[in-house]
């Protein structure tokens, strides 16, 4: 007959840790679930405290405004955008629309209190295309003009016209010892650019080679400049 033994040797534990050999038992999926949760919370409130500092501690506008600007468009060009020389600039006529967030639509016309301001214009230099910023409450667009220079124009003469007779009565006698008394004569050159010149008579300037006696004549003036010939006349009379 066999014999049974009872051992009163036993294993004494903490009750504390996990896993087998601690005797104790693994957390629960609540459990982790529950910390999990803890973790990303922690994480959540650490992206916002730096979102915050960054925005200087400001909460972003839950209601943005409906009527905020999105951007500008030139609506209409200027009447003129050819411009010769210095001349100013007006640019009646730009109009440009304000294309708001909600979808609707501003139309401004450029003028002193419309709040629209251009930069841009300089008519120094000849430009193909000078570029003109149009700017409204922060927001830009352009167009483009064109500006020549004046042409250089080459001034000529156009005509003379006697303004101061020379003597104009003599004797042949007078004629023949003396000839032509140009005293003070003078003709005046006029000029394409409007402009006018006195110049006085010179023996260049007439042609006496028809008076050969006494009577009436009309006396040849000319006169050259920049490849240009002009003429006029003057009337002397040769008595006995």
């Amino acid at each position: 007959m066999k014999k049974s033994y009872k051992s009163n040797f036993k294993i004494k534990t903490t009750g504390k840790g996990y896993g087998k050999g601690a005797g104790g038992s693994a957390p629960s999926k609540k459990t982790w679930f529950l910390i999990g949760g803890i973790a990303l919370a922690v994480i959540a409130a650490i992206i916002l405290t730096v979102v915050l500092l960054g925005q200087g501690g400001k909460t972003p506008d839950p209601t943005p405004d409906p009527n905020a600007i999105s951007y500008i468009t030139v609506a209409t060009y200027p009447e003129l955008t050819y411009f010769v020389g210095d001349e100013e600039p007006t640019f009646e006529g730009l109009s440009i629309n304000v294309i708001r967030t909600n979808n609707t639509t501003l139309n401004v016309v450029y003028g002193a209190d419309s709040g629209i301001t251009l930069t841009g214009f300089d008519s120094s230099e000849a430009f193909e295309e000078q570029i003109i910023t149009v700017s409204y409450q922060g927001y830009t667009c352009s167009f483009t003009v064109r500006i020549d220079k004046v042409p250089e124009m080459t001034v000529v003469p156009t005509s003379i016209e006697m303004v101061i007779l020379p003597k104009t009565e003599y004797t042949w006698e007078e004629w023949t010892t003396q000839g032509l008394d140009l005293g003070e004569g003078a003709f005046r050159c006029y000029y394409s650019n409007e402009t006018y010149m006195d110049v006085g008579l010179t023996p260049f300037n007439v042609d006496l080679s028809s008076v050969t006696a006494p009577g009436t004549y009309e006396i040849p003036v000319e006169y050259t400049e920049e490849g240009v010939t002009l003429t006029t006349t003057f009337t002397i009379t040769i008595t006995e």
